[in-house]
C-alpha cells in the first residue's frame, strides 16, 4: 500500500509575527477572551487562536476587522507595529517563557530577587 503524501498546511507551522503579537496585545488589553472576540466579528474562536499563534497568514481585511472589534484604530495598530517596546499582555505567561530561556544560575538569581520582593 502506497503512502499518500500529507499536504503541508499553513496551520502545521507557527510563525508568530509582530502583527499577531499586536493583535493579541490589543485583545487582552480589553480583557476579551478569544471566544468573545470571535463572537464580536462573527467568526470562530479557532480563527482568533490561529491568528495569534501564527498558524494563518494575516490579511489586511482581517487585521482591520479585529483592530476595530477591539476598540482600536488602524493608527493605533501601526503605532504598536513600529514600537520597539515589548508588548506584555499576560505577565505570568511571559515570565514562564523567560524562565524556560534561562540557565540554572539565572533562574536562581531571579528566584532570589522575586523572593526578596515578596517579603
Amino acid at each position: 500500500m502506497e503512502k499518500t503524501k500529507k499536504r503541508k498546511r499553513r496551520s502545521d507551522s507557527k510563525v508568530i509575527t509582530k502583527e499577531a503579537q499586536v493583535l493579541r496585545f490589543m485583545r487582552k488589553s480589553k480583557n476579551l477572551s478569544m471566544r468573545s472576540a470571535a463572537l464580536i466579528i462573527n467568526k470562530s474562536d479557532t480563527l482568533i487562536s490561529h491568528t495569534e499563534h501564527g498558524r494563518i497568514d494575516l490579511h489586511n481585511k482581517l487585521i482591520e476587522r479585529l483592530v476595530t472589534a477591539y476598540g482600536y484604530t488602524m493608527e493605533d495598530f501601526n503605532l504598536f507595529m513600529v514600537s520597539d517596546e515589548t508588548l506584555f499582555v499576560d505577565y505570568k505567561e511571559d515570565l514562564i517563557n523567560f524562565i524556560h530561556k534561562m540557565d540554572d544560575a539565572q533562574i536562581m538569581k531571579a528566584f532570589n530577587l522575586l523572593k526578596a520582593m515578596i517579603k
